[in-house]
């Protein structure tokens, strides 16, 4: 299976599953299940070759972070901390440079991609894990209305409890 072949086997029944949950728990689940998603790209960015690495500090920077993009649950891999700081130009590259203060030229660096070859080479496996947290969510409800878990829960940290 290559990296554009993905199974979505099961995919309409899950969308079905999604729709009939109130909207809070909807948004929950995704959430979760694209923070799964995201944190199996980190790690197939970690141990991607795809990119030289001398110091080790930028393959350590990468995190997955899960947030909110137009009131929509998101997630994201991203590089942080000194060590991550230059990560957007290693993986764009930049124009033409000039020192300001010297009128100096400072050259070009190219692009040397690394997260978008690993989200990639991971293949179907973020797609997996997002289903996976989709369906831990799904059992979550199910306990909650079973009366297994602490009902009447209004925020959605206890939601996501």
């Amino acid at each position: 299976m290559t990296a554009a072949d993905v199974d979505l086997s099961g995919a309409a029944a899950m969308i079905r599953e999604l729709e009939s949950l109130p909207g809070v728990l909807a948004e929950v689940a995704i959430g979760d299940g694209l923070a799964a998603a995201a944190e199996e790209i980190r790690r197939a960015a970690r141990r991607s070759d795809a990119f030289e690495d001398r110091t080790g500090g930028l393959r350590l920077s990468l995190a997955a972070r899960r947030g909110r993009r137009r009131y929509r649950p998101s997630a994201l891999v991203l590089t942080r901390g000194p060590a991550g700081a230059h990560g957007h130009l290693v993986e764009f590259g930049t124009g033409p440079r000039v020192v300001r203060k010297t009128g100096r030229s400072a050259g070009r660096m190219p692009a040397r991609p690394f997260l978008a070859p690993a989200a990639r080479a991971a293949g179907d496996a973020p797609l997996r894990a997002f289903a996976a947290g989709l369906r831990e969510n799904f059992r979550r409800v199910e306990r909650e209305m079973k009366g297994e878990r602490k009902a009447g829960a209004k925020t959605r940290r206890a939601l996501a409890a």
